[in-house]
């Protein structure tokens, strides 16, 4: 019986240390509008693979999905 405990054990242990694992290393990949920095602000577009501006971002997005999401403002 306390054989099977320990080996039980071990097996919930090792699981639950690779799913801690899995999950650090999901978290250094970067996500499709993740922002970052105020001075300038940048947010990471998956399409172009580097950190853009949010309005190229939301126009890239506008473009994809045919048609503006926000909207822009044009000062004349």
């Amino acid at each position: 019986m306390m054989t099977q405990f320990r080996t039980l054990t071990m097996v919930l242990l090792t699981l639950f240390i690779l799913g801690c694992s899995a999950q650090d290393i999901a978290s250094d990949h970067l996500r499709h509008g993740e922002m970052r920095g105020y001075n300038p602000l940048l947010v990471w577009g998956s399409t172009q693979l580097k950190w853009i501006s949010p309005e190229a971002f939301w126009l890239v997005e506008a473009d994809l999905r045919r048609g503006l999401t926000l909207g822009k403002v044009v000062f004349t």
